[in-house]
């Protein structure tokens, strides 16, 4: 063999031995990256990042991205036991914008996964949120082809967005990330998922929710591990504070022992995941009141922390915090302070740059403030301040963040709001007026950052709990400004508190109609509202890269910040161009102030509008002579009393005698409740009170009807015609705010004929109908009132949905006898029942335009909806309120049908009369009650049905109409009489 073939055969042998040895290299590279994957999902992180180190090392250059892939999942499982900032600083740096050789997908993939990490590995929560987002943001379109990385960055960001309390976002990201874990073997992430999910929701109150997806990641997780794995302890530990939330004490027990034995089993007693179980354990039974056992568990894990050689910083702080409040919760302040004391240092010294130290700067100031330490109180809020916001004096308790301040709203609007409430601390100790205004200053910036969360934050929309949150910002508001006003004389201050009354109202109203999602059916386009939170959005992140960038960098940013503001309020215009009603609700807040309200009062008119804050009530009192305000202590059981006067009512049996002693017993609670709640909420204003009366109420106060208060108790208790109901005195009307009766009033309605729906439910109809049980006046009562406003009459089968909805547009009054019902859980489920099972649904009415007078709702349930502090109702009459309609008429319970019939016709009789519309349903009320006897004389009967918007009369355009012909007519005639008869008057004077 020639000496060239020789050098040929051996570089072929060589070559195939390369080839054959490398092939066996990526072989068992696949096995260790196969098993590094398993490990780390079995929770395995040590085996697992030697599995992937190994892996790493056998893949050649053959398989570059397998090599860095591999490289990048070994740090993954050493985040939270090795320094590993650099190393992902230095891949970050190196395959950001530099030549990679990489596919699209597999560069974005690699990039996704170094920010996750990025986000994990800084203590900074500003770092922590922009990179996660970098990660969300890149990973995105190729979720569905990189699941696994995809799950984990939505998973991680849904935790920093519930670690900072902003829970919707949170909910977003893990709705987001579930169907990408499930089905896939990613079952520790699927069932982390579950868990953090439910956490976010027990935050906001779904607490029924939030138990089926703890008990589907305990389900998940249990199936594919057993009994004896550390997330499963977790997820116990999660149900069994759902479950004592819930009221569930013996389930909560049995999941809390649960997962302290499984902690206990894998771990030790002295362990830090014994140790994190006992601190949730004694938070919980902190809020379940009971503090012996809370004080006891607290303790043993402060022990335990202390004992370890490498403790869980997060939970060491958390140990001290919790044992605090334990003595907090007992009034043993002076005690609770150090203990807070050393969780602040703790904190400093675990994460000395960590702006999450200001939640135990906060909790100090709290323990300061329980002291009396007032300068104390000041001091620490205004270090929290400082922690979080860069670039504020340490040393000047006077310096405040800017109204443009790029920080998060929420924290921006609770920091302001603590610091706040210190400064009217600091003036009732120094009677300073300047520290009053210090106060007013800070609620007015709190309250500017709420605006903003409400409005320029997308995926918020949980606005009970934002309502929850800010009710103690218009609280101390109105407290500052009325305050004000008594020191100064200045009446323009009441008007200012006013204005944060109404504000609260009206955004209120606006956070009602997100929750029920009013905004997104109001005809808009699905690209409309994409574009717009993809402007906010933009916003968001251009904010959050300025706070973080220095320099050139910054300046930069900056100008890309002003054009986006520049496109965001371009956008907003064009919104307030093409769809008025979705602008105005959501971003045109015009309100009306106490002088504009006074000059449009009638003189026979009084409005009150009411605040039921957290200390005191106050009563906003506005008629033709001007405005007073009014403050009174807040009853701690105000929801109870009310409650129980709604009970009393509710419970009084019409069918056995008025002498049965239950009916007694129930007719002597309802007569203490309506005196009693008379006294508080009418008595300090009854001088002053016309004789035609506006309400405005607000919070517990809106499931109130007014009218069966009682001015006086009965001296005969079982002779109901003797009960001096409000009723019998005073025209009442009722609205959401003072803004939206004043666009109420406007509103331009002119037809006056009517609709009439009275649908069947009889049994034998055999539909999903017969749920609701037949109406036997119901047909009487739409037959009677369309005689008296003739139009248009759908009766038994013909009253459908499809009926309704072809020509209600069409008519200027629009009258429902049928059933309705109101779903607590999503008012968007919310509706009106038809003919044949066919249901009108709240959310529908959204897209409706309706310019008409009157809608009346006679019909069980129309204004029920749920009741939060500082809320309106989310109810059937307030979607037609959105639909246009200037009046509603509805009814705060179960109506009896008969009664609701002979109410109805009174009432449609007295409109045909021209009376305005509060009066003709008083009269209506009093003519029921005047024809009644005995048990029917009962209020449960007729107070019910409340007037909600405007009060003007029907205008009678048909009705007039046909006068001004019969008055021209005979006017002629007259006029033709007159002039033939001085004719003949004359000729025969010329005879004579």
């Amino acid at each position: 063999m020639s000496p060239k073939l020789n050098l040929l055969l051996a570089i072929v042998i060589q070559v195939g031995i390369r080839s054959y040895l490398s092939a066996q290299d990526t072989l068992e590279a696949h096995q260790l990256w196969s098993e590094g994957m398993h490990a780390f999902s079995s929770g395995l992180y040590t085996p697992a990042a030697q599995s992937f180190e190994k892996a790493a090392q056998l893949f050649t250059e053959e398989h570059p991205f397998r090599h860095v892939q591999c490289n990048i999942w070994r740090l993954h499982c050493l985040i939270d036991s090795v320094d590993v900032a650099k190393e992902i600083d230095d891949l970050l740096d190196r395959y950001d914008n530099g030549e990679h050789g990489f596919s699209d997908r597999e560069h974005v993939t690699l990039l996704a996964h170094l920010w996750l990490l990025k986000g994990s590995s800084f203590p900074d929560d500003v770092e922590e949120r922009q990179s996660l987002h970098n990660a969300a943001n890149l990973v995105e379109p190729f979720a569905e082809q990189a699941a696994q990385i995809a799950a984990m960055i939505y998973l991680r960001t849904g935790i920093y967005h519930y670690q900072n309390e902003t829970h919707d976002s949170a909910i977003h990201y893990f709705e987001k990330a579930i169907p990408l874990a499930s089905g896939r073997e990613l079952v520790l992430i699927e069932g982390e998922i579950y868990l953090q999910w439910a956490q976010a929701l027990r935050r906001i109150g779904d607490l029924q929710k939030a138990k089926q997806l703890v008990q589907s990641g305990v389900q998940v997780i249990g199936t594919r591990f057993g009994e004896m794995h550390p997330e499963l302890a977790t997820g116990y530990n999660n149900l069994a504070i759902i479950e004592k939330a819930l009221g569930n004490e013996e389930a909560a027990s049995f999941s809390f022992q649960r997962a302290l034995r499984i902690r206990e089993a894998l771990y030790g007693r002295t362990s830090n995941e014994y140790g994190i179980v006992l601190n949730n354990a004694a938070l919980q039974f902190l809020d379940d009141g009971q503090v012996d056992v809370a004080e006891q568990y607290a303790k043993q894990t402060i022990e335990i922390f202390e004992k370890l050689a490498a403790p869980n910083g997060r939970f060491h702080v958390a140990s001290y915090n919790t044992l605090a409040k334990v003595y907090s919760r007992r009034g043993a302040h002076d005690r609770a302070f150090p203990f807070y004391q050393k969780a602040v240092d703790l904190h400093l010294r675990y994460f000395p740059d960590n702006s999450r130290v200001r939640f135990y700067y906060l909790d100090l100031g709290r323990n300061a403030q329980a002291r009396g330490r007032v300068s104390e109180t000041l001091h620490h809020f205004h270090q929290a301040m400082c922690a979080t916001i860069e670039g504020l004096d340490e040393e000047n308790i006077h310096d405040n963040p800017g109204r443009d301040h790029l920080a998060n709203y929420q924290t921006l609007k609770h920091l302001c709001l603590l610091k706040a409430s210190a400064w009217m601390d600091h003036y009732a100790s120094s009677s300073d007026t300047s520290d009053l205004m210090e106060a007013i200053g800070l609620y007015d910036l709190a309250d500017h950052f709420a605006t903003k969360n409400r409005t320029e934050v997308s995926f918020q929309k949980s606005k009970m709990l934002f309502s929850r949150q800010n009710l103690p910002i218009y609280e101390g508001a109105i407290k500052a400004y009325i305050t004000l006003a008594e020191l100064t004389g200045d009446p323009a201050y009441y008007g200012k508190a006013f204005l944060k009354n109404e504000k609260s109202k009206s955004l209120t109203l606006l956070e009602s109609l997100l929750e029920a999602s009013a905004l997104q059916h109001s005809a808009i386009d699905q690209e409309v509202l994409a574009r717009e939170a993809a402007l906010q959005d933009s916003l968001a992140r251009v904010r959050q890269l300025v706070m973080q960038s220095t320099g050139s960098l910054r300046e930069e940013l900056m100008l890309k910040k002003t054009d986006l503001e520049l496109a965001y309020e371009h956008f907003k215009s064009s919104l307030e161009e093409k769809y008025p009603r979705y602008h105005q609700a959501k971003y045109n807040f015009n309100f009306v102030d106490l002088e504009e309200l006074s000059s449009s009062c009638a003189s026979d008119e009084t409005m009150l509008e009411y605040f039921v804050g957290r200390e005191h009530i106050y009563l906003f009192l506005i008629s033709k002579k001007g405005s007073t305000v009014q403050y009174i202590p807040r009853p701690v059981d105000l929801e109870s009393r009310v409650q129980h006067f709604l009970e009393a009512l509710g419970a009084f049996n019409p069918q056995m005698p008025i002498t049965d002693q239950a009916n007694v017993d129930h007719l002597k609670q309802y007569v203490d409740q309506a005196y009693g709640l008379y006294e508080l909420l009418l008595k300090p204003v009854e001088q002053q009170v016309s004789r035609r009366l506006k309400i405005v109420p607000d919070g517990v106060l809106n499931l109130l009807p007014f009218g069966a208060l009682l001015p006086e108790r009965p001296e005969d208790l079982m002779d109901m015609r003797s009960y001096l109901f409000v009723e019998k005195t005073k025209a009442i009307s009722y609205n959401y705010s003072a803004t939206l009766y004043h666009t109420m009033q406007g509103q331009i309605a002119l037809r006056s004929d009517m609709m009439a729906v009275a649908p069947s439910f009889a049994v034998e109809a055999g539909t999903e109908a017969r749920q609701f049980g037949p109406l036997l006046f119901n047909e009487i009562e739409a037959t009677q009132v369309s005689s008296i406003f003739p139009g248009k009459l759908l009766t038994g089968a013909s009253a459908t949905k499809s009926a309704v909805l072809q020509d209600m547009d069409r008519f200027g009054i629009l009258h429902f006898a049928t059933h309705a019902k109101v779903d607590d859980q999503n008012s968007d489920l919310s509706f009106l029942a038809f003919h044949g099972g066919d249901r009108l649904f709240l959310h529908e009415l959204y897209n409706l335009q309706l310019p008409i007078q009157l809608v009346t709702l006679s019909a069980c349930e129309t204004n029920v909806g749920p009741v939060q502090t500082g809320e309106g109702l989310a109810s059937l009459a307030r979607g037609f309120s959105y639909a246009g309609a200037k009046s509603i008429v509805t009814s705060l319970w179960d109506v009896q049908d008969k009664a609701a019939t002979d109410i109805m016709q009174y009432f449609y009789t007295n409109l045909a009369e021209d009376l305005p519309k509060d009066q003709a349903l008083q009269r209506a009320k009093m003519s029921y009650l005047e024809k009644s006897t005995g048990n029917l004389m009962h209020p449960f009967f007729w107070a019910t049905f409340i007037l909600i918007g405007s009060e003007e009369p029907i205008f009678m355009s048909n009705h007039w109409q046909s006068r001004l012909w019969w008055s021209l007519i005979i006017g002629s005639v007259l006029v033709i009489f007159f002039f033939i008869r001085k004719q003949i008057h004359e000729l025969q004077s010329k005879r004579g």
